[in-house]
């Protein structure tokens, strides 16, 4: 445990121990370029059967949102992704520039940066996405899974395949993960491939990562 912050080289870290990232084990917490990729799960979404996304990097080492969100044609059951719900196709924050007021599209710092903002929230300030799953990655599993997710956005929403679960789904398997599968002594019936939540359980079980979770936030209401 750091009592007091370590100096590196002539300036000060500031008060948070440096070995914080990796949960005190930097022997076998190793992220050698510190990319990962991370499913969401919003357990009360599509009426309590859960909604599925992704936080993936680009570039710019930064996190943005992959998230297919559905359709209102045919009673939201399959059709053109409709602009009022509007797919979110790496989508980050906005931030405004303190000098000149302007406003601009930037990737969130991490993960837990997207799980703890504003955006995550409901008008009544609850949190969507309530869990995440974060999986290391290299920068060109990165790229394989965001095209994989891209060319599954463009597509219309189809409730029985290209459907939320299903895009996270390509983007995982574009990545060389397991996107998760049906296990018959472990899971509710085959159904359980079509509900978000579901699935989540599955990917979480058949993938190494760790679970974040937000930090200090109004949590949805079951």
């Amino acid at each position: 445990q750091c009592v007091t912050p370590p100096h590196y080289g002539g300036g000060r870290v500031g008060a948070l121990c440096p070995y914080a990232y990796c949960a005190g084990d930097p022997v076998n917490c190793v992220d050698p370029d510190g990319r990962d990729m991370c499913s969401l799960l919003e357990p009360q979404g599509a009426g309590g059967m859960g909604h599925m996304a992704m936080l993936i990097q680009k570039p710019d080492q930064k996190w943005y949102l992959y998230s297919k969100n559905g359709t209102t044609s045919c009673k939201g059951f399959s059709g053109p992704n409709s602009t009022d719900k509007g797919d979110n196709i790496g989508t980050g924050k906005i931030v405004t520039d303190p000098d000149t007021g302007e406003k601009y599209e930037v990737g969130y710092d991490d993960p837990q940066d997207f799980i703890n903002s504003d955006d995550n929230k409901d008008s009544e300030g609850n949190i969507l996405y309530s869990e995440g799953f974060v999986i290391e990655s290299s920068k060109s599993e990165d790229d394989a899974a965001r095209n994989a997710m891209i060319e599954e956005l463009n597509k219309g929403y189809y409730l029985l395949e290209s459907n939320c679960a299903y895009t996270v789904q390509k983007g995982l398997e574009a990545a060389g993960r397991s996107s998760g599968h049906f296990d018959l002594g472990t899971d509710n019936g085959i159904q359980s491939l079509l509900i978000p939540n579901d699935r989540f359980r599955m990917i979480v079980r058949e993938n190494e990562g760790k679970i974040i979770r937000p930090i200090n936030q109004k949590m949805p209401k079951k």
